[in-house]
C-alpha cells in the first residue's frame, strides 16, 4: 500500500533545501509515482524515496517530497543532533550519526542528567 493518497498534504523541499519547505497537495498517485502540483506545474516523484523524477540530462539537485510524518521525524533528528552539538558531542570526521534518533535522544538524556549532577 502506498504511503501517499490523493488530497494528502506533503512537504516539498526544492533543490537540495535551498528554499524553505512548502506544504503542497498530492493530486495523483500511480503505481510507482506520486504527483503534486506546485506553481501550476505538475511534478512526479518516486513513491519509494520521494525523489523527483527527472531527465537523465538534468543538472543540479532535484526536488523531494516527504509525508508530514517523515518531515516530523527529520526535524526531531535534526533537533537531537543540534542538541548533541550544543553539548560539544560531534561525530568523528565526516562520519554521520549512524544510530537511531531514539538512541541519540537517550545519549542526550544521559549527558543532561550528568550535567545536572554537576559532574
Amino acid at each position: 500500500m502506498s504511503k501517499f493518497e490523493v488530497g494528502q498534504e506533503v512537504i516539498l523541499v526544492e533543490g537540495f533545501g535551498q528554499r524553505s519547505p512548502v506544504e503542497v497537495e498530492v493530486v495523483k498517485v500511480g503505481r510507482t509515482l506520486v504527483y503534486i502540483k506546485h506553481h501550476g506545474q505538475e511534478k512526479a516523484f518516486y513513491q519509494k524515496d520521494g525523489v523527483e523524477r527527472r531527465s537523465p540530462n538534468a543538472v543540479g539537485y532535484g526536488d523531494r517530497v516527504y509525508t508530514l510524518e517523515q518531515w516530523a521525524d527529520r526535524e526531531r533528528r535534526a533537533a537531537a543532533i543540534k542538541r548533541l552539538s550544543d553539548l560539544a558531542v560531534v561525530p568523528l570526521a565526516y562520519s554521520p550519526w549512524r544510530c537511531s534518533t531514539d538512541a541519540l535522544e537517550q545519549v542526550i538524556a544521559v549527558l543532561e542528567a550528568d550535567l545536572e549532577k554537576g559532574a
